[in-house]
């Protein structure tokens, strides 16, 4: 519930301004860590395999990202790949890799569209309101 409350406020400043705001990041990461440490504390079992598997994962994604940037210099913003290793520490291996797929997606259909209607190939559109339908799609699909 947190990382979707995230994400909507992140999606909207994304949407009205072209920023993501750091705070929320960073937010979200401190959320993330006070997770850990009330598991290591208060949980029989810290899942450490888990936690692992999400900071490689973390790591994985950010190279991608970075490589992304160098090749394509408009392609994705700082805020972008910040708010991606956000969604992959608090939201887990899996919930990424599934948002992921449905935000691409979704950006293809509308990519389809703005150039169908003449939009300029050098149109950017935010990420962050995709990448929230994307996680939305995901948690229908999974949990419902």
């Amino acid at each position: 519930m947190a990382l979707f409350i995230l994400l909507l406020v992140v999606a909207y400043f994304d949407y009205r301004q072209r920023r993501i705001p750091f705070l929320c990041i960073a937010i979200g990461l401190f959320y993330w860590g006070a997770r850990i440490i009330y598991q290591g504390f208060f949980c029989e079992t810290l899942q450490k395999e888990q936690i692992v598997g999400d900071v490689f994962s973390l790591m994985i994604i950010v190279v991608i990202c970075i490589i992304m940037r160098s090749i394509w210099k408009e392609c994705m913003g700082v805020g972008d790949v910040l708010l991606l290793g956000m969604m992959t520490l608090v939201g887990g291996r899996k919930t990424i890799i599934g948002s992921l797929i449905f935000t691409f997606m979704f950006l293809f259909g509308v990519s389809i569209i703005l150039l169908v209607k003449g939009h300029s190939k050098k149109a950017t559109v935010p990420f962050a309101p995709f990448l929230l339908m994307g996680y939305l799609t995901w948690l229908l699909i999974t949990y419902y």
